[in-house]
C-alpha cells in the first residue's frame, strides 16, 4: 500500500505536502509529492540507488559519450559563469565522464579534480588523463583543498538530503569562488510520458527531488551564500553562488572555444575510444548545424568514421538489447548530418536519400525501444524524413517522393506508436509546400 502522506525532505514535516501527480511506466506506480513551502516535489518512497552500480554498464557508457552526454550546454554554463578574477582550481562533483573538467583542463588550463561513483568517471580518467575520483565526495575528501569553481551539473536532483550537500559543497569553495550547478525545473513537467524530455526529467529510478526557482535559491542562500542567481533558459534550472558579487568574464565567440576543444580531443584519443566517436559526431553536428560545410567537409575527409549498421542489421533490431549492440550509438544523428553535407554540399542525392532513410528508420527504433534515452531523435525522426523526400525529390524519385512525404502529412499517435513526436507545424508547412511541387510534376 502506497502512503498518502509524505515529509518534504528540506524540512521535514508533511502537513504542507500533497500529491502532485501519480503516473505509471511499465507495471511501476510512481507519485510526485509538493511541498507547498519549499515549493519543490520529491518521490515518496525515495527510490533505492547505488550509483556505483546504477549505470555501470558498456551500454550506458556508450550511450552516454557518443550521443547523450550535453557538452556543449556543459560547455557554455561553465563559460557563461566564470569570474573575471583569476580562478585557477575547479571541482567538479557527479563529473560524468569528465568531459567539462577536460575542456576546464585543456582549455581553460585549470587544476581540475572530479568525482565520479559510477564507471563513467573510471573510463573518462583513463581517455581523457583526468584525475577523477571513483567515489563519493566527502569533507574528508577535500579538507585540506578549496576550490575556486565547484561545478555540478544534474546532480542535486539525485540527493536525499540537498541541504546537508550544499553546506558541503561550501565548505570546499574558497571566499572568491563560485558553485555553478545545473538541475530539472519541475515548472517544466507537462505531465505528457510520451515526450522524452519528460521521461529523462522524471528519471523515477534515479531522481529523487525537482526543484522550481523558490525552493533552489532558498537552501542556496539559507546555506550562506550571499549572492544568488537562479535562471531557467531551458529544461533544467542553473543556479550560480558565491559570497562575493561578481564581474563575469565574457567571450566574444563560446563556440569558437567549444569547437577547439573538439579539435584538441579528437587529435589527442585513440579512434578505437569512446571519446573519440563522441567527440567526432559533436563536431560534425557543430560544423553542420552553424553552415561550415567546408569544415565538415575537411572531418569526413580526413579523419576515420566508425562503422555505422546497414539497413539490415537497423531493420531486424527488436529489443533494446538488440539495439545497444549496434556498434555506435549516434549512427542516427550520424547518418542525418553526413545525409545533410550529401544532400547540401556534394549534390549526392542517392547517397543523401540512403542516409536519411537509415537515420528515420534508427531515430524510429530508439524512440520505440529506450525513449527515455531519445531526446534528440525525437527531434530529428521528421526532419530524417523529411530530407529524404527532398533528395529523391532532386533525383526524380517523384513518386517515391510523394510515398514519403505522405508518411509525414497522415501521421496520427496511436498507443502502438505513442512515443513517436507528432510533427512540427513548421515542418508540415515545408512538407505540404513540397507536395505541391510534386504534384505538379506527377
Amino acid at each position: 500500500m502506497i502512503s498518502s502522506f509524505a515529509s518534504c525532505p528540506i524540512h521535514k514535516e508533511h502537513n504542507s505536502c500533497s500529491l502532485f501527480w501519480q503516473f505509471t511506466i511499465g507495471e511501476n506506480v510512481y507519485r510526485l509529492f509538493r511541498c507547498e513551502t519549499c515549493d519543490l516535489i520529491f518521490y515518496s518512497p525515495f527510490p533505492d540507488i547505488n550509483y556505483e552500480f546504477h549505470t555501470d554498464s558498456v551500454w550506458s557508457l556508450k550511450d552516454y559519450v557518443h550521443l547523450n552526454s550535453n557538452i556543449d550546454g556543459l560547455i557554455n554554463n561553465l563559460l557563461d559563469h566564470m569570474p573575471d578574477e583569476g580562478c585557477s582550481t575547479m571541482l567538479e562533483v557527479g563529473c560524468g565522464f569528465g568531459f567539462t573538467l577536460d575542456f576546464a583542463k585543456r582549455v581553460l588550463n585549470m587544476d581540475v579534480v572530479g568525482y565520479e561513483p559510477s564507471l563513467y568517471g573510471e573510463i573518462g580518467a583513463k581517455e581523457l588523463d583526468l584525475n577523477i575520483k571513483r567515489s563519493y565526495l566527502t569533507a574528508d575528501e577535500v579538507r585540506e583543498k578549496k576550490f575556486d569553481i565547484i561545478y555540478l551539473s544534474e546532480v542535486l536532483e539525485h540527493i536525499q538530503d540537498p541541504v546537508s550537500f550544499i553546506a558541503l559543497l561550501k565548505g570546499c569553495l574558497t571566499e572568491k569562488g563560485v558553485l555553478i550547478l545545473t538541475t530539472p525545473d519541475y515548472k517544466k513537467l507537462q505531465k505528457d510520458l510520451t515526450k522524452p524530455s519528460e521521461l529523462a526529467l522524471l528519471s523515477p529510478e534515479a531522481h529523487v527531488i525537482l526543484f522550481g526557482k523558490q525552493s533552489l535559491a532558498m537552501i542556496l542562500r539559507e546555506a550562506g551564500f550571499k549572492h544568488v542567481s537562479v535562471s531557467s533558459p531551458g529544461s533544467s534550472l542553473v543556479a550560480v553562488s558565491s559570497f562575493q558579487k561578481k564581474k563575469w568574464k565574457t567571450y566574444t565567440n563560446k563556440n569558437d572555444l567549444v569547437i577547439k576543444y573538439y579539435q584538441t580531443v579528437l587529435n589527442s584519443v585513440e579512434p578505437s575510444s569512446f571519446t573519440y566517436v563522441g567527440i567526432l559526431y559533436r563536431l560534425l553536428r557543430n560544423y553542420v548545424d552553424h553552415g561550415d560545410y567546408k569544415g565538415a567537409n575537411t572531418l569526413l575527409n580526413d579523419y576515420p568514421f566508425p562503422i555505422m549498421p546497414s539497413l539490415y542489421e537497423i531493420n531486424k533490431v527488436e529489443t533494446s538489447e538488440q539495439l545497444y549492440q549496434l556498434t555506435v550509438s549516434s549512427a542516427s544523428l550520424f547518418f542525418y548530418y553526413i545525409g545533410i553535407m550529401r544532400l547540401n554540399y556534394y549534390h549526392d542525392f542517392e547517397l543523401a536519400a540512403s542516409h536519411f532513410l537509415s537515420s528515420y528508420l534508427l531515430c524510429k527504433k530508439r524512440l520505440e525501444l529506450v525513449p527515455h534515452a531519445s531526446v534528440l531523435e525525437f527531434e530529428i525522426l521528421w526532419l530524417a524524413k523529411y530530407h529524404q523526400a527532398i533528395s529523391l525529390f532532386h533525383l526524380e524519385s517523384y513518386g517515391q517522393a510523394m510515398t514519403e512525404i505522405k508518411q509525414i502529412i497522415k501521421f496520427r499517435r496511436t498507443s502502438d506508436n505513442k512515443y513517436l513526436p507528432l510533427p512540427d507545424e513548421n515542418l508540415l508547412i515545408k512538407t505540404k509546400e513540397l507536395q505541391n511541387k510534386l504534384i505538379e510534376q506527377l
